[in-house]
């Protein structure tokens, strides 16, 4: 079991007055050109290996990092090799409302956003669907946004697909091998 630990408390705070200066704040900022480097620092920072390795294995591990840049990157990256496609039950757009948010809530959104926007996570659409973000606050992370699809799930089409046979993919050797490598533990 997993040692008890006290949560801090935390509190959000909704305010009810709407200043015209948040909704000026809340506008969608536009990506900066796509990076695809890393911090080089950064990665270095966050191995231990640098701990065990000499001064030529660490130039050497530098020079490799540095050549494949783009599998060393320590941003999340993007797929262009498959595409995502909901079919839906009814045509109706579904529109929902934003969430009201704090001002400090919205500008770590405003953040985020611009964030991902640079990294090519996301990217700016136009669409009759809408469904909204809200700011998730756990115990010892980052707030991180959330999208609400609860309404969009409602309508979307149920699909199932069959569980690979695992024999099949494997050989008929797999469960000799796995219970060998049991046997041997004991």
């Amino acid at each position: 079991m997993k040692p008890y630990h006290r949560r801090p408390e935390a509190v959000n705070l909704v305010i009810e007055e709407v200043s015209e200066d948040i909704e000026k704040d809340a506008e969608i900022p536009y990506p900066l050109k796509r990076r695809t480097a890393f911090d080089y620092e950064e990665v270095c920072k966050e191995s231990h290996l640098l701990d065990k390795l000499s001064t030529d294995q660490i130039k050497e591990l530098k020079n490799v990092i540095i050549k494949n840049r783009e599998v060393f990157s320590s941003d999340p990256g993007t797929t262009h090799l498959m595409k995502m496609d909901i079919e839906l039950i009814s045509e109706k757009p579904i529109k929902t409302e934003s969430y009201r948010m704090s001002p400090r809530q919205i500008n770590i959104l405003k953040d985020e956003i611009k964030r991902l926007l640079d990294l090519g996570g996301i990217e700016i659409g136009q669409s009759d669907f809408t469904s909204p973000l809200i700011l998730v606050e756990s115990p010892y992370r980052d707030p991180r946004p959330c999208v609400d699809y609860r309404r969009l799930n409602g309508v979307t089409r149920i699909e199932f697909f069959p569980l690979p046979n695992i024999e099949k993919n494997c050989g008929k050797g797999w469960r000799r091998t796995i219970c060998d490598g049991l046997s041997r533990l004991e």
